[in-house]
């Protein structure tokens, strides 16, 4: 924004420097001699072309400037969408790293439930071995001293 207005600056301070040169220069003419009509008629369009020339730099300052203003106004609004994009995007993410440790604390007390219900079907399965080879030992020890008569426990052998 500054550089325009000192681009300005500079062409208007030529600009106008020019004319106003060319007038000190003309004027200190007149003093020496007086101006005929033909000098007149050719300083006013010697004037006449210097305001034009002026008017139309001016002008072409003045659009590249609001040229200028309308670029950045546009790469501003870019990047304006740009950070919103970027923030939802961080909020999508931020939701789903808290769906993420929800389902990672579920996979954690199911794995415990798994370790418990694996520690109790492992009890459960001592308790009935345990309790299938009492019974297996007891069936025998019948049948043992029903097929013999011998009352010597300690002749038969427990699984």
């Amino acid at each position: 924004m500054i550089i325009p207005v000192i681009k300005l600056g500079t062409l208007a301070l030529r600009t106008i420097s020019k004319p106003i040169a060319n007038r000190l220069k003309k004027d200190a003419d007149l003093l020496i001699r007086p101006l005929n009509e033909e000098r007149a008629v050719q300083a006013a369009a010697d004037i006449l072309g210097e305001l034009f020339v002026f008017a139309v730099a001016g002008l072409a300052l003045v659009y590249e400037v609001q040229r200028s203003s309308r670029a950045e106004a546009r790469k501003e609004e870019k990047r304006k969408q740009e950070m919103e994009a970027i923030q939802q995007k961080n909020q999508e993410l931020a939701k789903e790293v808290e769906t993420l440790k929800n389902k990672v604390e579920e996979v954690g007390n199911l794995q415990r439930k798994l370790e418990e219900v694996e520690l109790a079907a492992k009890r459960c399965s001592m308790f009935w071995n345990a309790q299938t080879t009492a019974y297996r030992s007891e069936s025998r020890l019948k049948q043992a001293t029903q097929e013999s008569s011998c009352t010597d426990l300690g002749t038969i052998g427990y699984n």
